[in-house]
């Protein structure tokens, strides 16, 4: 007996009980599992922590209740089983049953600017009512908050439950809370239902307005008519969700709207200045009130929102970027080594290892880009203010350190798992589960650091506790932040 130590499964998983009989189970993809030198009589404990995948057993278990224990599946961390199995006569028929077992409990928390209640804690006035460190959202099925895109300007926020269930809170402007109301109706300072459906699925932060896609790819918008954003082909104002044509799987905003489709075909209406729409014109303003496609290429996996451009990854893991070079904090932000504007999407170097997935691929609007490559290196690039990019310039200003055209590698830890992008900062998760933040505004504690000074970051900077968020799903309002953070 002893301790035999982490095992790492493969499709057939031997082990050799010589060595031990306390076993942690490191699975990450289906295994069938056998024993060998087994004693007489033997008593194993199996910990399966943070698995994935099926395990086929010996027959010769007997397990109690005659099935195998529903292995942990979680999508969150600290999710485990432990398992027991008892022979007496060298491993030709065993006793099985599970012991423990914890599906990992994650709990909603928001931090930042709670401008007129849109962190949900029913706080209904601006300033004096910020967060500066992660505060509980009441309930504890909240399953993610806004995807990021232009920041709301203070309008609102919203997020989604493990039900499916969508719920907004904040500033009713115009509508873009989608209570079927608008000002002077009434601002929210703590989450209201949107209706009675269960199968939203993303909600997006937009410019003065919302939109969120559905579980069955349907697109619905709503909030203010400016520049097109609600994609109805025209400019009307609209207080409760009305569909966009069309199944979709992401949608992002800033100036300009963009949108990848089901099929991998890229669409963008609303405003477009130098190019930031990408239809191959730098006409200075024009502006789209229904989607229109980009290209033919059906091989989008997924975009992101600059002030006046995007960046977005194909299926091949290359990238390219359209839009300004230099206008609204977007100086270098299209990573091509220049302040350029490009018209229409052109291909950023070489590479074909770029993160796509939405949380892989994320920018801070205002100032510029990250992305997780494959092997779990972060890189950034764009307008350096406020020390966004991490790359160690502590900034003195709001001017920050060096600006960067090309994607920089940020320090050299290869560990990196998920982006979420903030109105004015950036967080970042760990493989561990760990949260750093970096960038940061003015003294409304947008960072969850417990102190409004220093409210810059020049570098990763660690947010106590274990984390978790959606597909880059964090936004409240324009400046303030919901994760899910392990309580249990």
């Amino acid at each position: 007996a002893g301790m035999l130590g982490t095992i790492t499964v493969t499709a057939t998983t031997t082990i050799d009980l010589s060595k031990g009989n306390n076993i942690l189970f490191n699975q990450t993809a289906n295994t069938t599992i056998s024993f060998a030198n087994t004693s007489t009589t033997e008593a194993i404990s199996i910990l399966r922590k943070d698995g994935t995948g099926t395990i086929t057993w010996p027959s010769s278990i007997k397990w109690n209740g005659s099935t195998p224990p529903t292995l942990a599946s979680s999508d969150e961390s600290n999710d485990w089983n432990l398992i027991k199995l008892l022979t007496r006569d060298s491993g030709l028929t065993w006793r099985g049953w599970e012991e423990a077992k914890n599906e990992g409990t994650f709990d909603a928390f928001v931090w930042g600017n709670n401008y007129y209640g849109s962190l949900g804690l029913n706080e209904s006035f601006p300033g004096s009512y910020n967060k500066s460190s992660p505060t509980q959202l009441p309930g504890v099925t909240w399953a993610k908050g806004m995807v990021g895109g232009s920041g709301g300007f203070f309008y609102g926020g919203g997020a989604i439950k493990t039900d499916g269930t969508l719920w907004t809170m904040g500033f009713n402007y115009q509508g873009n809370l989608g209570q079927n109301n608008t000002r002077p109706a009434g601002n929210y300072s703590s989450p209201t239902q949107v209706g009675t459906d269960t199968n939203w699925d993303q909600l997006i932060n937009t410019w003065k307005a919302t939109a969120a896609i559905k579980t069955d790819g349907t697109l619905w918008s709503w909030g203010s008519s400016v520049y097109g954003a609600p994609g109805q082909n025209n400019m009307v104002q609209y207080s409760s969700p009305v569909q966009i044509p069309g199944t979709w799987s992401e949608r992002v905003d800033a100036f300009s709207t963009y949108g990848i489709k089901t099929n991998g075909t890229l669409w963008t209406w609303g405003a477009s200045y130098k190019g930031s729409n990408g239809l191959n014109s730098l006409s200075s303003y024009t502006q789209l009130s229904s989607p229109t496609q980009i290209g033919t290429d059906t091989t989008w996996a997924t975009v992101t929102a600059l002030y006046y451009g995007a960046v977005a990854i194909k299926t091949d893991g290359t990238m390219w970027s359209w839009g300004s070079g230099t206008d609204g904090g977007l100086k270098g932000s299209l990573g091509h080594n220049n302040l350029t504007d490009y018209s229409s999407p052109t291909q950023v170097g070489t590479d074909t290892t770029w993160g796509k997935t939405k949380s892989t691929h994320c920018s801070v609007p205002a100032y510029g880009m990250f992305n997780i490559k494959t092997n779990g290196t972060l890189w950034s690039w764009g307008e350096n203010q406020n020390g966004i990019l991490g790359h160690n310039e502590h900034p003195s200003s709001s001017v920050g350190g060096t600006d960067y055209s090309s994607p920089t590698q940020v320090g050299t830890s290869s560990d990196w798992s998920k982006l979420a992008g903030a109105g004015y900062h950036m967080n970042a998760l760990k493989t561990d589960g760990t949260l750093w933040v970096l960038g940061g505004w003015q003294g409304d504690g947008s960072l969850g650091l417990n102190t409004i000074s220093p409210n810059r970051i020049s570098s990763p900077t660690q947010l106590p506790g274990i984390w978790n968020v959606a597909d880059n799903n964090c936004i409240l309002g324009e400046a303030g932040t919901m994760m899910r953070k392990l309580t249990n």
